[in-house]
């Protein structure tokens, strides 16, 4: 058994780890891998496997627990001789789980990705966990400022019935521009950090209605519990397993939840083995009070195109089966602006 040196492309400046898989098995071959980044050439890492492999395989790379990258071994080997691996299909895929949440801005520059189906290009800013939705999306430098607050806001987010919430997403945001976010722990707790000041607190997490109250800072406080409201006892649910519900929510360009909006979805593929046939008509929804915006239906597999009615920009969601919540939500990208 050799150890097997291979090499991959992804995005550059990051501390990454691998994943093998071998094609059609759900048990990785080899965890954990760790990649170098190589000295002169930005974006290039190297990673050795030492486990006995051969045949096609995939890498899923990740950045923490976060899967950021998935790439093809088309023939692997059980050699000491350099391995390439390549984009899996058409196009580099940026792949973040909404229950994995990224608990820091992270940032990055690409000329194509793409972030739980949503088509990116020429992109260059952060990646981190939205604080409406709880999945991971692209910020744009001028939405993010790197946390240097003074003080601390310690946060208990919880359920209606008093139990709490993990992995939800607190920030902090002064107008449209996000300051601090944390992700809670077990107990439901996220501390946050900001100057004094005035801000808004934006808290959410997938599954749930977002939460969204004015903040005063004067210096280190323990603000009162936030209750999320189950999405499950107010959003219709699917009563097909090959379906789901699509929510998301509606702002204005000044970041306030944006009511009575309509909201446009068409299809533009079809999942593939469904026997389902491609909609041409266009779905169109209108947001609550709240701005949430919720779409019944989606085929799971399917892609759609998401947009304003009355504006030509949007952006395409494929609507993936590891994003769908046990009880049939999705989390679309939030609409802003």
């Amino acid at each position: 058994m050799a150890i097997t040196p291979f090499e991959l492309r992804t995005i550059p400046g990051l501390t990454l780890t691998a994943d093998l898989y071998a094609l059609g098995n759900d048990t990785a071959v080899e965890s954990a891998i760790s990649l170098t980044e190589e000295t002169n050439r930005t974006g290039f890492y190297r990673g050795n496997i030492t486990a006995a492999a051969t045949g096609w395989h995939t890498l899923s790379v990740k950045l923490g627990a976060n899967v950021i990258d998935i790439l093809d071994i088309a023939d692997l080997q059980d050699t000491t001789d350099l391995q390439y691996a390549r984009v899996a299909g058409d196009q580099s895929a940026v792949q973040a789980a909404a229950s994995a949440a990224i608990t820091a801005a992270e940032p990055i520059r690409a000329n194509m990705v793409e972030i739980g189906g949503v088509s990116v290009e020429l992109l260059e800013g952060y990646l981190l966990s939205d604080p409406d939705t709880g999945a991971t999306r692209v910020a744009r430098s001028s939405e993010v400022s790197l946390p240097s607050g003074e003080y601390t806001q310690t946060v208990t987010v919880k359920t209606t019935g008093g139990v709490a919430i993990p992995n939800a997403t607190v920030a902090i945001y002064s107008g449209s521009v996000l300051i601090d976010i944390k992700t809670t722990n077990s107990s439901g707790i996220a501390q946050p950090m900001c100057d004094a000041g005035s801000y808004t607190l934006r808290v959410a997490a997938t599954g749930y209605s977002s939460s969204s109250t004015s903040l005063t800072v004067t210096g280190d406080a323990t603000l009162a519990d936030i209750e999320l409201v189950s999405l499950a006892s107010n959003v219709p649910l699917p009563d097909d397993s090959r379906q789901c519900t699509g929510y998301g929510y509606v702002y204005d360009e000044n970041g306030n939840a944006a009511a009575d909006t309509e909201i446009c979805c068409k299809m533009t593929k079809e999942p593939s083995g469904s026997g389902v046939i491609l909609e041409n008509a266009k779905r169109t929804e209108v947001s609550s009070a709240t701005g949430l915006v919720t779409f019944t239906r989606l085929w799971i597999g399917a892609t759609y195109y998401f947009y304003r009615d009355g504006s030509e920009k949007g952006f395409t969601v494929t609507v993936r089966e590891a994003s769908v919540t046990e009880d049939g939500l999705f989390p679309l990208p939030n609409f802003i602006g």
